[in-house]
This record gives C-alpha cells, structure tokens and sequence, in this order.
C-alpha cells in the first residue's frame, strides 16, 4: 500500500496522559496487527474509527483500538478465506489475549503489571461494501500502523451518526455529536490536503446516487437537529463549512445534487 495523499502524522507528547494513552492503543494495535499476520499471513490491518482520527491529527481522546481486518486474501484448510470469528476462536486459545464479551489484547503479559487493551475489530469486506484498500487505507513509513484514509472515514462518519441506535437518547446523541466532529475535522483536513471521494466512498453511503443522497441530507438535517436544540454547539460546526463541502464536491467531479444535499 502507498500513501498517495503523504498524510501528515499527528506528533503527542508522549509525557502528557492524552500521549501515554494513545501510545499504549498504538502498541497494543500495532502487537495485535503483527499477530494477526502471523496466524493469518496475508490480512491486511489497519486502523479504524477514533485512533486512526488521532493519526491523522485529531485531538480527541479515546479508549479503545478499533481495527479492521482485510482476510479475503486468506485461506483455511478447506480453501476458503478466515472470518473474524474463526479469528477470535483462535484468539482466545492465545496468551496475548482475554476474550469474553469484548477482547483485550494484553501488553506486557509476562511481567508484573499487565496491561488490558480493548480491541475492537471487524471484517473489512463486511464492513465497508465495496471495499478497495488501495482508495481506502494509507501506510508510510512514519506511520506505525496502516489507517483508514481521510475520505473514507468522512463518509463513514456521516453514515454512523444516522444510524446510532442507543436505547439511552443522551448516550446516543453524544456519540452523534462525537461522529459530526470528527466528520468536521476530517472535512477540514480533506480540504487543506486536496483530497477527493471516489466512486466507492459513495457506494459507502448508498448503493446508487439517489440512497447516497438520502444519507448525505439525512446527516446534515441531524447537524441542524442537534444545533437547535443545542446538543452541538456553535463553536463546533465551522462557520465555512459548505463552502468546505462545494470544493470536495467539486474536486470529486460529483453532481450538483451532492452540493445542494448539505443546505
């Protein structure tokens, strides 16, 4: 994989709380991925969600290590590629690992102060349809994991913030509010680098023009929802950000319809 957008890695003091934990999440991401390869040769890991954010430059903190695993180009006894499940099955006859409900990958096992690190993982294939590392993911040499690029997780934030389903309303829109953001900061970034969304960034949202579309206009009446009645705050939502929103757009060569979708 080559990073064609030369995205710049985010720098944490490793001395303040926000860098020892984030440095902790990367260790364990970074000794999961390597155990992975070494059960499954040929997976692809690579950073999801609110660390690979933190990559990419995001200050926001948080306490877990979602990955996600490409194992189509894997292959069991019987021919057919590994699941996450056969993965996890594996994993818990290992001893870098505690699994119940959720898993830890386990730092440090073998010495006197262990270190339990969530890890939450899910099949690529499943999870994003179509799915293409080569427009989805970025690797280069300063970073120390693959993580999934800008576009994909801008689109991705759109479409998890309408489908949030927590029973608790006030869980439920500060995981929305965390999900908008995230997909401010990831359009900030999209615009400062010149980045584009491709025809499986949109495929992402809806499998035609028209279901991206309604996922695109039903995120942005959430943006308004959530600013009227004050769960987001002004100070979140750029003041440029539909001018930000025309220039993707634009550079993505997309129609009209996709510019007038966020007004």
């Amino acid at each position: 994989m080559s990073n064609p957008t030369n995205t710049p890695v985010h720098v944490m003091n490793p001395q303040s709380p926000e860098g020892a934990s984030r440095g902790y999440l990367l260790r364990a991401a970074t000794e999961f991925r390597q155990w992975v390869e070494s059960v499954a040769p040929d997976a692809v890991v690579f950073l999801c969600g609110g660390l690979a954010l933190s990559l990419h430059g995001n200050p926001r903190q948080t306490n877990d290590a979602d990955l996600a695993i490409d194992l189509s180009r894997t292959r069991r006894a019987n021919g057919r590629p590994l699941d996450t499940n056969a993965l996890k099955q594996i994993a818990a006859q290992s001893p870098h690992f505690s699994v119940g409900p959720k898993v830890y990958w386990i730092l440090d096992a073998h010495t006197a102060s262990p270190k339990y690190i969530q890890v939450d993982f899910v099949d690529a294939q499943l999870y994003w349809h179509p799915f293409d590392v080569a427009q989805m993911v970025v690797s280069a040499p300063t970073l120390p994991i693959p993580v999934m690029n800008l576009p994909t997780l801008l689109v991705g934030k759109m479409k998890s913030a309408i489908e949030r389903s927590q029973a608790n309303q006030t869980e439920r829109i500060l995981k929305q509010v965390n999900d908008i953001r995230d997909f401010f900061f990831a359009l900030a970034k999209c615009t400062q680098q010149q980045l584009t969304l491709t025809a499986i960034h949109i495929q992402h949202l809806g499998a035609t023009e028209n279901a991206a579309l309604v996922v695109i206009r039903a995120f942005f009446q959430l943006k308004a929802f959530l600013q009227q009645n004050r769960w987001l705050t002004a100070a979140a939502v750029p003041m440029d950000y539909q001018h930000q929103w025309l220039q993707l757009i634009v550079r993505s060569g997309l129609p009209e319809s996709f510019i007038t979708a966020c007004c």
